[in-house]
């Protein structure tokens, strides 16, 4: 439910309020974020509800509850009830973009031609931000709101900086976040070794993802000390 009425108030926003679809998407999900986070807050002091595995998540937990899949007298097969969540709704997506992946291609960067072909592009519109909230919520649970923003935001972003074909940014888009959460993960061992506080496991993937996102605005091919290069390289005449 949360995320239809996501989609529909980006696209009543972009056709209402003159606003860029980007920015649209970026006031409602900042919007109904805060409006969540003060919900939790309250409902907080009357539950048992720690406000802070819901913004950091309570990844080092998930191995506590488990789920079933197979059990004998011989044999138990279970698996973290998160990962199997997660597991289907990456297999739902995966689904989802390979069946339509030339509609979501045409309605997102030329939706005429996407209308005079008969796509719909508001519907694919509705349909991504659906998909969006939906993984949104699956992961919630497990790795809190902090990683799930940082991972839709950074890893398209680190790949933009170093690719512009659409298929190679999807798949280095992946290749930053998994880098991401494995280099995350090892690193939030290391401050208890070195003497340090302790850090959560998704504080540091978005640690992580941050310095990934650095390093290719550093590096890149269009990053800022090839461009520094260029100008020391291009002579100046008096």
């Amino acid at each position: 439910l949360a995320g239809v009425l996501t989609a529909l108030f980006s696209q009543w926003i972009t056709r209402f309020g003159k606003v860029e679809r980007g920015a649209a998407m970026g006031i409602v999900f900042t919007t109904l974020f805060a409006i969540g986070l003060v919900l939790i807050r309250k409902a907080a002091d009357h539950v048992d509800l720690d406000a802070g595995c819901v913004l950091y998540g309570a990844l080092e937990y998930t191995p506590l509850n488990m789920v079933t899949i197979f059990e004998n007298e011989i044999s138990l097969f279970a698996v973290p009830r998160a990962a199997l969540v997660i597991g289907a709704t990456l297999l739902f997506n995966a689904l989802i973009i390979t069946l339509f992946y030339k509609e979501f291609k045409l309605a997102a960067f030329d939706s005429g031609l996407a209308q005079t072909q008969g796509f719909r592009p508001q519907l694919m519109h509705y349909l991504l931000m659906t998909m969006v909230a939906v993984t949104t919520v699956a992961a919630f649970e497990a790795v809190g709101s902090i990683i799930v923003i940082a991972m839709l935001i950074v890893p398209p972003a680190t790949a933009f900086l170093l690719t512009r074909n659409l298929p190679s940014l999807i798949i280095v888009s992946l290749i930053v976040a998994v880098l991401s959460a494995i280099l995350g993960q090892i690193a939030s061992h290391l401050p208890p070794l070195l003497g340090l506080p302790d850090t959560t496991s998704s504080g540091m993937m978005a640690t992580t993802a941050g310095f990934l996102f650095l390093l290719a605005w550093l590096f890149g091919p269009e990053g800022l000390i090839k461009k520094k290069s260029q100008q020391l390289e291009t002579p100046h005449f008096d």
